[in-house]
């Protein structure tokens, strides 16, 4: 039984972020945050998955990103980056006490430290995030969990292993380079909770598989009739 539980998350990659609902669609810029965040939150969501498990009374949550240019960041992109990092804690219900004690950052040298939130400036970011955050700890107390994450994130976790096996197997063929893009996609439905993205998703992933069976299944065809004739040719002559 867990019933206390602190979690320290502790962003490294550089900020410059949009939440992906703010984002203009397949931009460079949005597949390459969403990535990075996205494989960030692979861990976490297998941490939840545990304490989904468990008894927990109190959770407590601290973010700080570091290696960063503490003068560079705004508080709406740490916010919004923020509230992405603590949306997939909302698959957990009963905990009587969740609360973020802190938001901060640190310089390129990890030398200086801000507190980001709770914190002294009063903005609209600020109004905004403290707002949302009100919301985040209702949903954790619930009865009920408000995300239904386990349909999205095993099938998710099912395809990244999938990809990896072929990968390995078979990772020297060009038409699986498109994989990469595809798990990609993949993370971001899964971040949603979009099934139905998934599934298209999951449709261009078998249809690749096929037409690589397909054209193995000519290239045997192919080599076996090259076997038959020159068999052929080479019985004649005995």
């Amino acid at each position: 039984m867990i019933y206390s539980f602190r979690v320290e998350l502790l962003f490294h990659h550089p900020i410059n972020y949009e939440s992906p609902a703010l984002l203009s669609a397949d931009t460079d810029k949005r597949r390459v945050l969403i990535s990075r965040l996205a494989r960030y939150n692979d861990q976490l969501r297998r941490l939840i998955e545990r304490l989904r498990r468990s008894t927990l009374v109190c959770l407590e949550v601290t973010i700080n990103f570091s290696n960063l240019y503490v003068e560079s960041l705004s508080l709406r992109e740490v916010f919004s980056a923020s509230w992405d990092l603590l949306n997939p804690f909302r698959c957990l219900c009963n905990v009587a006490r969740p609360q973020v004690l802190y938001i901060t950052a640190t310089d390129l040298q990890n030398r200086q430290l801000v507190q980001l939130f709770p914190g002294q400036v009063s903005s609209a970011a600020t109004w905004a995030f403290a707002s949302n955050l009100s919301r985040w700890s209702k949903d954790l107390s619930s009865s009920q969990p408000l995300l239904k994450c386990d349909l999205v994130l095993e099938a998710y976790w099912s395809l990244e292993n999938l990809l990896s096996s072929i990968k390995e197997r078979c990772g020297a063929e060009p038409r699986f380079f498109h994989f990469e893009e595809l798990l990609q996609a993949a993370r971001i439905a899964r971040e949603a909770n979009n099934l139905e993205h998934f599934r298209n998703i999951w449709g261009q992933v078998v249809s690749i598989w096929f037409e690589y069976l397909d054209n193995q299944k000519g290239l045997q065809i192919n080599v076996t009739q090259s076997i038959n004739a020159i068999n052929d040719i080479v019985a004649k002559g005995r």
